[in-house]
């Protein structure tokens, strides 16, 4: 079983065509702290990484968790929109007094940018 994925658009898979060289290939799901920071200031053939903040106010409850979790969505849409090739979900700006959504942030945001 291989583990390995490839990142970036997938044109049709019977048709031959150069766009297809044109995708970032992930030897394993779990990136080292060294891969993460190469993607993240990778910028080859117009391949630019926005890194979005995923955390907020613990102390704001389910209602601060649901604006943080549309802030998300609305700067990741922003970030493909501005030419941005792939989204990092960081939640490195983790204070005591913050925690994070990762669970349910990924998949909506994976709902609003394809």
């Amino acid at each position: 079983m291989s583990l390995e994925s490839f990142i970036g658009p997938e044109g049709n898979l019977l048709e031959i065509d150069k766009r297809h060289c044109q995708r970032l290939h992930v030897p394993m799901p779990v990136l080292t702290n060294e891969e993460l920071a190469a993607i993240k200031h990778m910028d080859v053939k117009g391949w630019k990484t926005k890194t979005i903040d995923i955390t907020f106010a613990q102390k704001n409850g389910e209602k601060g968790l649901v604006k943080a979790l549309e802030r998300i969505c609305v700067e990741a849409e922003s970030a493909i929109d501005e030419g941005y090739s792939l989204v990092v979900l960081s939640d490195r700006e983790l204070p005591e007094a913050r925690t994070f959504p990762f669970r349910r942030c990924s998949p909506a945001v994976q709902f609003i940018i394809t």
